[in-house]
Order: C-alpha cells, then structure tokens, then sequence
C-alpha cells in the first residue's frame, strides 16, 4: 500500500497576484504527486485569516480582541471557503479529482495569540477560558460548512505544544466543540489535527491528544527539536484510541536548499516509524510543518524527496 502525501499548509508567496498563486501552488504539489492538496495559505498568516470573525479586530497589524468573539452571520463569505472553492474550481480544470485539506488555525492557537495582543473589552485576562470557548463556537459552522463542501478539515494548534493552557483544558474545548457538531461522524472523520514542536515539552500532551475525537493526528518527527517524537509512538496505543498518525518526515527547518534532507534520510525515518506503528497506521506523510519560510525551488526539492522517499517503500 503506497503512503498518501499531503502538505500542512502554507507556501512560500510565488506570484504578485493571489489568484495565480494559489493556481502556481496546486500545479506544484500536482507536479509532485501530492494526493491531498492545500490551498497553500497565501493571503495571510495563520492567524490574520481570522480578521473576519466578529469580536476580532486588527490593531498596528494584529489581530487583537475587541470585543466578545461570534460567529460569522454568513460562513460563505469566508475566505478559507472561497478559496476552497477556487482550488475545486482549478482542479476540475485540470480534470484532477484530488482531495482538498483546509487549515483552520484551532481555538487555543488563535485565542492565545489574539489575547496576548490585546483584549480591549468583555474578557478578563488572556487565562479566560471564555475565550477559547467563544472561538470554538465562531469557528465551528466554518469547519462545518468546509466538511459539508467536501474538504477535509486540518486544526492547526502548534498552541497545544506551546504550553499555552494545559492539555486537559485544551482537549475539552476541542472535544466540546465537536460534541456540539450535527454530524459528530463527518466531523470526527473528516477533520485532523497537527500540532508541530516537541510533544514531550508539555507533560502529558501525548495522551492528551489521543483523547481528542479526531480520527488523524498530525505531528513532526524530523526537526532537531520534533525527532524525538517518534518515542512516543506506539501501536497498541494508537490502535487502542482508534487513531491514523500523519507523520512529519522532513524538517523544513533551513538554511538553504543544501539543507533539504535526503531520500536516503526520509526514508529511512519513514521506515522506523512503519515498523513501530504499521503503515496502516499512517494516514499520510508531509513535511514538518508549513513551508512559508522555504524559497519555491526548497520547497520543490522537499515535496521531489517525499515522492521519491514514499516511492521507495512501495
């Protein structure tokens, strides 16, 4: 069975123009047989996409809170929807059948930072528990809407391993979200989570993660920091919480297109983590994390090595 290969998220920014860039960024991964295709996040950065959520505001060129934070009254205005939208578009133009994987930047992530900018009204403290409460429920009828469209869901919370709020907290707010979802199947099937950094930096993070009602967990085992992630892996224990491990297998951590690791390397550290956890155990391989901070001809030279470094496993 050949590995599925996906990207987190975020390129590098290729042309003036948004629309030609996200076109340039589907052709790319396209081109280097990635299955599962991102919109590669051009816009904005993971946290000013959210500028539309009411309660949200930008201040000096960040987003802070305003006021208390609601949902949107038409999720169809939403960027992230229009985008995917667009990146369907092109791949029927294309007549590719590709699936398409959304980012949306989790409760605790946004709240957090958003709070450490700033909070003007309604919320004590950037501790208030509210707030990530109020963002789950903002974000909730987005990542429905997005699962209803057809898009699979990524919760990004690099928050999580931040040590931003303790991991039991973090995943009731997540589960509750979802507890409160129409269609807690679709959702639980259909979304995943990546959280990047090392797991072991927060006491517990780990099992905290496998408590979470979501089928895919997507975490880095190749950075100097992220590699000793792969301890925590174990089959029976991800067999026994029922969860698919999307594996990191390249760092995107670099200095130049030198630095780009190897197939001989990917591979190999592909190869370890099969034969802990079983290949049907891996939902998917991509890199890291997100590649914004990568040039275009890194970020061809890494997807070129996960192909090859999957290829050679089948």
């Amino acid at each position: 069975m050949q590995l599925k290969k996906t990207v987190v998220g975020s390129f590098p920014r290729i042309c003036t123009s948004i629309d030609d860039s996200i076109k340039r960024i589907v052709d790319i991964q396209l081109k280097h047989e990635v299955d599962i295709i991102s919109d590669g996040e051009q816009r904005h950065d993971m946290i000013e996409y959210f500028h539309q959520i009411p309660g949200l505001i930008n201040f000096n060129g960040k987003l802070r809170i305003g006021k208390k934070i609601e949902a949107l009254n038409n999720v169809d205005d939403f960027i992230k929807i229009k985008d995917f939208h667009f990146v369907k578009q092109h791949l029927n133009d294309l007549g590719r059948k590709n699936s398409i994987k959304t980012s949306i930047t989790g409760p605790i992530t946004l709240g957090m930072v958003c709070a450490m900018n700033g909070i003007v009204d309604f919320y004590k403290n950037i501790r208030d528990v509210r707030i990530f409460e109020d963002i789950s429920n903002a974000l909730q009828p987005i990542i429905l809407k997005l699962i209803e469209l057809g898009s699979l869901v990524q919760i990004d919370e690099p928050g999580l391993s931040g040590g931003f709020i303790k991991p039991e907290i973090s995943t009731k707010i997540i589960n509750d979200l979802i507890e409160k979802s129409i269609n807690k199947e679709s959702w639980i099937n259909s979304t995943s989570i990546h959280v990047c950094g090392n797991l072991f930096k927060v006491k517990n993070l780990f099992d905290e993660l496998l408590n979470l009602r979501i089928n895919t967990l997507s975490l880095a085992f190749s950075g100097e920091r992220e590699i000793e992630n792969i301890k925590a892996l174990s089959k029976n224990k991800i067999e026994k919480f029922d969860k698919k491990i999307g594996v990191g297998c390249t760092n995107i951590q670099l200095a130049s297109i030198m630095d780009v690791e190897d197939v001989g390397t990917i591979s190999s550290r592909l190869k370890q983590i099969t034969k802990l956890i079983g290949s049907y155990n891996i939902a998917y391989v991509h890199p890291d994390c997100g590649l914004r901070n990568n040039t275009v001809e890194m970020t061809e030279k890494i997807l070129e090595n996960i192909k090859r470094s999957v290829n050679l496993l089948t």
